[in-house]
C-alpha cells in the first residue's frame, strides 16, 4: 500500500475563518474575523475539488442529486476513482516528519505518543513547548464603498491571520495511493482559506501504509487505547434532547462516544471516558459549507472539535478498522480523522 501526502503550502498570510458572520460592514453580537489555527477538512477538499471543476473534469451539475455530490464527484474525477482523505496533519519546513493537530498546535508523533502513554508524568507545559503553530497577526482596516472605493467613516474592522515567518507549516492530507491515480497537481498554485490567499500544492510519497501514520507506536498486544480527533467530526444526531443544555456529564459523554464510533465497531469497543477540549469552536451546530449541487448551505450537523479524546479498550484489528474509517459522518472528505495511541 502506497501512502501519498498532499501538502498545501501558503505563500503569505492565511485565514481559516471561525464559524461566524463576518464582513467589513458586519457589526454587533456574533460578528468576528478570527481565524482557526487549522483548516476545516472542507477547505482542503474544496480546493482539490475546485481544481477538477476548473479543468472541466467533473460530471455535469445536472447529475448531482445529493448535497455532497459536487465535492465527491469532482474528487473522483481528479483522482480517477473513489478517494478517502485523511486531514489534520502538517509538515514543518525543513523537516520530513508528519505532525498531528492538537489544541496546543501541531506535534510530532513521538512526543504525542509519549504524552498519552504517560499523562501523569508528562506535563501539559512540555506538550505546549513541543507544539508548533503559526503566530496570529491582528489587522485593523476601514471599510470602503464598493462602487467608488472611498472610505466609509466609522466602519473600522479587525481581522486575524496566520502569519508564516520563522515557522512555515504546510497543511497536509494523507491518502491511500494504491488504488488511485496520483493527480497531476504537483506545483499547482491555488487559492485557499477565507480571503482566498494563494498556496502551492506538493504531492509526495509518505512512506509506509496508512495505519503506520494513524496508529502511533507499536500496537501489538495492546488492549487500551487513546483515540484523538485531529479534525472536527460531524454527526447528524445528538445525545441531547431538544431544549436540553449541552452538558458533557458521564452519561452524555458515553452517548456521544457511541454516536462517534458508529454501529460497525461499537460492540467491539468498551468506552472508558470521552473528553472534549475547551476550544473555540467547541461542540456546536454547524452548516459545513455551501453545496453547489443544491444551491444552498449544507444541512447543519453537530460539530465535535479536534483534540477530543476517547479512552477505549479494544483489540488491535478493531482499532485499525476504526482509524481507517474515522469517527462520525462524511469521513471520506477528511472529517473525523482519528489517530490511536496504545496506553496499556
Amino acid at each position: 500500500m502506497v501512502t501519498l501526502r498532499i501538502l498545501f503550502s501558503p505563500h503569505s498570510l492565511t485565514s481559516f475563518r471561525k464559524p461566524s458572520s463576518y464582513g467589513t460592514l458586519a457589526h454587533g453580537p456574533g460578528t468576528a474575523g478570527d481565524s482557526l489555527s487549522y483548516p476545516f477538512p472542507s477547505t482542503l477538499a474544496g480546493v482539490l475539488a475546485g481544481i477538477a471543476y476548473q479543468r472541466g473534469l467533473c460530471s455535469p451539475p445536472e447529475s448531482w442529486r445529493r448535497e455532497w455530490d459536487d465535492v465527491r464527484g469532482c474528487l473522483q474525477s481528479l483522482f480517477g476513482g473513489d478517494v478517502r482523505l485523511y486531514s489534520g496533519f502538517a509538515m514543518l519546513e525543513g523537516e520530513d516528519e508528519l505532525r498531528y493537530y492538537t489544541p496546543y498546535g501541531y506535534i510530532s508523533r513521538g512526543v504525542l505518543a509519549e504524552f498519552y502513554r504517560n499523562t501523569e508524568e508528562y506535563s501539559v507545559d512540555r506538550l505546549v513547548k513541543a507544539a508548533v503553530r503559526e503566530p496570529r497577526l491582528e489587522y485593523t482596516g476601514i471599510a470602503l464603498r464598493r462602487d467608488s472605493k472611498t472610505v466609509l467613516e466609522e466602519h473600522l474592522y479587525t481581522t486575524y491571520y496566520l502569519a508564516p515567518g520563522a515557522i512555515r507549516l504546510s497543511y497536509t492530507i494523507l491518502i491511500d495511493g494504491s488504488s488511485i491515480l496520483p493527480p497531476s497537481i504537483n506545483g499547482e498554485t491555488v487559492r485557499m482559506g477565507g480571503d482566498g490567499k494563494t498556496a502551492t500544492i506538493h504531492v509526495e510519497e509518505a512512506g509506509g501504509d496508512l495505519s503506520t501514520h494513524l496508529i502511533l507506536g507499536d500496537g501489538g498486544g495492546c488492549g487500551k487505547w487513546m483515540l484523538q480527533l485531529v479534525t472536527p467530526a460531524l454527526l447528524d444526531k445528538t445525545p441531547w434532547t431538544l431544549g436540553e443544555p449541552i452538558l458533557l456529564d458521564e452519561e452524555h459523554g458515553l452517548k456521544l462516544a457511541s454516536l462517534l464510533l458508529g454501529g460497525e465497531v461499537r460492540d467491539k469497543v468498551k468506552t472508558v471516558i470521552l473528553t472534549v477540549p475547551k476550544t473555540d469552536p467547541t461542540i456546536t451546530i454547524l452548516a459545513p459549507g455551501w453545496s453547489i449541487a443544491m444551491g444552498r448551505p449544507r444541512r447543519p450537523h453537530l460539530l465535535i472539535p479536534p483534540g477530543t479524546t476517547i479512552a477505549v479498550e479494544a483489540e488491535l484489528d478493531t482499532i485499525e478498522s476504526l482509524v481507517a474509517r474515522g469517527l462520525g459522518e462524511h469521513v471520506d472528505l477528511g472529517w473525523g480523522t482519528t489517530i490511536a495511541v496504545c496506553t496499556g
